[in-house]
């Protein structure tokens, strides 16, 4: 699990590049304004911004989890029907 907060938090990292070259003032994306309160000190904030991404992480997999249980029951089915092979 730890390795997936990694490989999203370079993902994350990577699109940061042209958020930097095209902001204007007021039209910021979520990922720079937690990056400029968190320069400034702010955690409070930082952290409440946080939690939509947390929870959609949660979402997708769970996501995952719901596919792969279909994908189970589909190859047990299979199975079934074929005679075990």
């Amino acid at each position: 699990m730890a390795v997936s907060f990694v490989l999203l938090f370079v993902a994350l990292l990577n699109d940061y590049d042209p958020a930097v070259f095209l902001v204007t003032p007021g039209t910021e994306v979520m990922g720079l304004t937690m990056l400029k309160l968190w320069a400034a000190g702010t955690a409070g904030p930082v952290a409440a911004l946080g939690v939509p991404g947390y929870l959609r992480i949660g979402f997708i997999a769970d996501d995952v989890a719901t596919l792969r249980r279909g994908v189970q029951a589909i190859i047990a089915f299979g199975n079934q029907r074929h005679g075990g092979r």
